[in-house]
């Protein structure tokens, strides 16, 4: 997503997305993105970030690089392959 500087949370329920990048939203402070059809989730370089919830899609791949503040995450029922943490 681009131009949203502002952003500070995302709730994303139940939807058909099977992509998200929210990288670089450096104000995003929490995220819920619960039974979706994710395959993939980005939120590196979000520094603000300190919870996010994204059970229940089946992700493969989950970037959460540089996102110094995350304290809480919830990823069960994916089929995560490969994280990016560092």
């Amino acid at each position: 997503m681009r131009g949203l500087d502002e952003l500070n949370r995302v709730s994303a329920y139940y939807t058909q997305m099977t992509t998200l990048n929210v990288s670089g939203c450096t104000k995003l402070e929490s995220m819920a993105c619960v039974g979706n059809r994710l395959s993939k989730l980005d939120v590196s370089g979000c520094v603000g970030l300190r919870s996010i919830d994204c059970a229940q899609n089946g992700l493969a791949r989950l970037d959460v690089r540089d996102c110094v503040k995350l304290t809480d995450m919830n990823a069960v029922y994916n089929f995560l392959l490969r994280w990016m943490i560092f």
